[in-house]
């Protein structure tokens, strides 16, 4: 008798509820599951009722949120100013933090808390721009960025399953995708980014680290890949967008 031949492990980590919908109850993971084990990742705190019936038979495991995920949008920012060169949109990012909008208007009988609120923004303002000068980045970068703690409860999961491959949909710029970069760097297994919308790559900031593959919808998220998040060509898939797929 024949041994059965055991189907090579593949991760595909969620941390957004619209991938659910995008990726499984779409059914455009069909011919992956095929020909290997998928096993799911998922947020926790995802706000998704009926979990169990969207995921049906589906292998899945829960990782906990990582408490430094609010923090590591500052650092993002940081980031998109030390390459604001390499999109327009990175200056955009950045000017969104000089506005005072109409929220303001909600404090009007508190001219103290108005002053507090401009007051912190200038400081934000002047701590991205110092901690973006070329050799006060090389040390924040080396020192900070490169230091800050990898979610140990996905890790954790990660080393457990021992996958061939991770495979994440990303919108370019979260704690997540940074640490499964490193925890794939430690492990040595190979991840894959799908991006999630047309402009992630140009609009957000530049990746800390980059993943070893992405998936893009076309031609011009597929020069944002090479030209301004520096991928190699031969690194970088068109494969259309999930999320559209059943409207077409």
């Amino acid at each position: 008798m024949k041994s059965l031949k055991l189907k090579k492990k593949i991760t595909f980590v969620i941390d957004k509820a619209i991938y659910l919908r995008n990726y499984i109850s779409s059914g455009a993971l069909s011919d992956l599951k095929k020909k290997y084990e998928v096993i799911f990742l998922l947020n926790k705190n995802l706000p998704v009722k009926n979990l169990s019936k969207i995921l049906k038979k589906e292998k899945y495991l829960s990782f906990e949120n990582d408490v430094l995920d609010d923090k590591f949008n500052t650092y993002l920012n940081i980031i998109a100013n030390k390459n604001i060169k390499k999109s327009k949109y990175f200056k955009i990012r950045i000017r969104r933090l000089y506005r005072i909008d109409f929220r303001l208007f909600n404090e009007i009988n508190n001219p103290l808390r108005v002053i507090n609120l401009i007051f912190k923004n200038i400081i934000k303002i002047l701590l991205i721009k110092f901690l973006s000068l070329k050799f006060i980045y090389e040390f924040f970068e080396k020192n900070i960025v490169h230091k800050i703690p990898i979610n140990k409860n996905l890790e954790d999961h990660i080393n457990k399953i021992n996958p061939l491959l991770i495979i994440k949909p990303s919108n370019a710029h979260g704690k997540v995708e940074f640490d499964l970069t490193r925890i794939c760097e430690n492990s040595k297994t190979k991840n894959y980014f799908i991006i999630d919308n047309w402009d992630n790559l140009s609009s957000k900031t530049v990746f800390i680290k980059k993943p070893d593959f992405v998936g893009v919808w076309g031609k011009q998220t597929k020069n944002h890949a090479n030209v301004i998040q520096g991928m190699k060509k031969n690194n970088i898939d068109i494969l259309g967008c999930a999320k559209y797929e059943n409207f077409f």
